[in-house]
């Protein structure tokens, strides 16, 4: 599972949060910092499946920036099988 921002201005140094979570409560996060400024570009952070019991369930992913929530919460529902969905639709 990816999730995917556009981010414009961001000084070196920034610290930049993911995390994934189901029903509400947090299963896995990732940091990053970039050693550059970002005029503008596209960052991205990737939760694989073997990082978390990955269980049919309602998830949601949201990224902060210093600490702070940037990118609302995204929900997205993953179905028995292979079936997912976004919007948190069934």
């Amino acid at each position: 599972v990816y999730v995917v921002a556009t981010a414009q201005n961001i000084p070196s140094g920034s610290q930049f949060t993911a995390r994934f979570l189901r029903d509400g409560v947090e299963q896995v996060s990732y940091t990053w910092s970039p050693g550059f400024n970002i005029a503008s570009g596209c960052i991205w952070f990737y939760m694989p499946t073997s990082d978390v019991d990955f269980s049919a369930d309602n998830w949601s992913a949201q990224i902060e920036m210093n600490g702070a929530v940037a990118v609302q919460p995204i929900a997205f529902t993953v179905g028995g099988g292979d079936a997912m969905t976004e919007g948190g639709g069934g």
